[in-house]
């Protein structure tokens, strides 16, 4: 066995243990083992080299007669994270994630005699050109990958996707869908946006923390050990942080130029809510989403102002007026001098400090305290994508189960590949970010508040950043909490 072949082999199995307790999280009926060729067969597949089991979807074995499938997908427009298609690929290159929806795509179209076809618009172009479609009656899309905020705009007005739920042959509780997710985002048990395993760019837009593994060392940390040992809490991130604290250049001065525990971003604040376990919203016994603030909400939101306001922390947004790009110029290059032991945000930062020499590793983002039984992990309303279906779509059978027939597969491959990206790294080189990696992507949720924002949560502990004072935060929240849940009353009057 080569090396090139070794190593991915390993990345397939870390994969596959990480995929496996997605599974049984997700609700799905089988446990997952090895990467599947069959695309789509009904019932279960057997790896001939391994001997186990994969659970395939049920879309039937047969053929559509050289239908082309239309996606509607957004321009990435980015030669680092968004660099390939998650849809569809009709030219191999030597890149890992390219070739490996190459592949997908050649065995699918072959499977079921299909042409998948991707039709790419600017980012926030997208919202419009749906609505415009629908509103003309244009049949053009049969599905549409759009970044996740769109899709929640669009599904907030209940006149333009389909209830997936109604849709032949997806299953929304299949491994390979984030059910999770699906569920936090219903009405009244209909569904009109999903991230699938083929959505790879929304788990690089997951928000982790990603550390250096020197300074942990230096500082005697051990951070692994405190996530295993239930100790990676809030409180013990901020004791952390203002230990690291050091005014590097002697001139009594903390600017972008010191040592700091973390680098992060005002919006932190939310994905450290999230952390605690801390949705606003909640779906009741009826599957109708309501506002449920508690007393956890504001123990959560005062702990996380303390920890990122205690002066350990070094903020993009505080550099705005001086730099164009703070969080390239600043917190990027500060990680990279060596001079932040944290860095909260997007898994994608793996692969944006690929070519960092120092050994990094990936954590998730810190409970509230120990008493709180889970982690807890939410993504990028605005850079993650999910799959949605217009109501113009005019083949739902062929859509649906090209849809299943192209998450599954993306399951047992793309998946694979994606990781196996991060283990290219020095960051994904050793089991523990993989076991760290199964915590954060086993844990997704999405709070219907960071969806829609009917409350302006973001704005308000934005506003508590920015002006030092967290006083406000419990008085703004309990003025607007009406309006909000007047606007998710109304909200639900159009699914009623």
């Amino acid at each position: 066995m080569n090396r090139l072949h070794a190593a991915r082999l390993l990345a397939m199995l870390l994969c596959i243990a990480m995929l496996t307790a997605f599974a049984a999280c997700s609700g799905g009926d089988a446990a997952v083992d090895v990467p599947a060729e069959s695309g789509g067969d009904v019932g279960e597949t057997t790896d001939a080299e391994t001997g186990t089991t994969a659970l395939a979807s049920d879309v039937p074995d047969k053929t559509y007669d050289g239908a082309e499938l239309v996606f509607l997908h957004y321009d990435g427009d980015d030669k680092i994270i968004r660099y390939y298609s998650e849809l569809c690929s009709h030219e191999a290159n030597a890149e890992v994630m390219n070739d490996a929806v190459y592949e997908r795509t050649i065995r699918l179209e072959d499977k079921y005699d299909v042409v998948l076809t991707e039709e790419l618009k600017p980012r926030n172009d997208v919202r419009g050109a749906i609505i415009n479609a629908v509103n003309a009656g244009e049949t053009r899309w049969d599905a549409i990958v759009p970044p996740f905020v769109d899709a929640a705009n669009l599904t907030v007005s209940g006149a333009y996707l389909v209830d997936l739920n109604t849709v032949p042959y997806i299953d929304l509780s299949k491994p390979w869908w984030d059910s999770r997710v699906a569920g936090d985002m219903s009405f009244a048990g209909r569904t009109y946006s999903a991230i699938g395993a083929l959505n790879t760019w929304t788990d690089s837009h997951t928000y982790a923390v990603v550390f250096n593994k020197e300074l942990d060392k230096d500082y005697s940390v051990g951070t692994y050990d405190l996530v295993r040992d239930n100790k990676w809490t809030l409180d013990t991130f901020e004791e952390i942080i203002t230990k690291v604290v050091s005014d590097i250049d002697g001139n009594g001065v903390m600017d972008e130029n010191d040592r700091y525990g973390a680098c992060s971003e005002y919006f932190n604040f939310l994905s450290h809510m999230t952390g605690c376990g801390v949705n606003l919203t909640a779906h009741n016994d009826e599957g109708i989403p309501e506002y449920r603030i508690s007393q956890r909400f504001y123990d959560a939101a005062e702990k996380i102002y303390s920890v990122m306001r205690s002066g350990g922390c070094l903020f993009a947004e505080d550099y705005s007026s001086k730099y164009s790009d703070p969080w390239t110029d600043v917190l990027r290059k500060g990680f990279r001098a060596n001079n932040a032991l944290y860095y909260v945000g997007g898994i994608e930062q793996l692969i944006i400090f690929r070519d960092f020499e120092t050994e990094i590793g990936l954590l998730p983002v810190p409970k509230l305290d120990e008493a709180q039984e889970d982690y807890s992990h939410t993504f990028s309303t605005w850079w993650a994508t999910i799959t949605v279906i217009p109501v113009t779509s005019s083949r739902l059978e062929l859509t649906g189960a090209m849809l299943e027939a192209m998450n599954a597969d993306s399951y047992y491959t793309d998946a694979v590949s994606y990781f196996d990206v991060l283990l290219q790294y020095k960051a994904m080189r050793d089991q523990d970010s993989y076991d760290m990696l199964q915590i954060i992507r086993k844990t997704r949720t999405m709070d219907l508040e960071n969806a829609f924002g009917f409350l302006g949560a973001r704005n308000i502990y934005t506003d508590a950043l920015k002006k030092r004072d967290d006083s406000g935060i419990a008085s703004s929240i309990a003025s607007k909490l009406d309006a909000a849940t007047a606007k998710l009353n109304q909200t639900m009057e159009i699914f009623k």
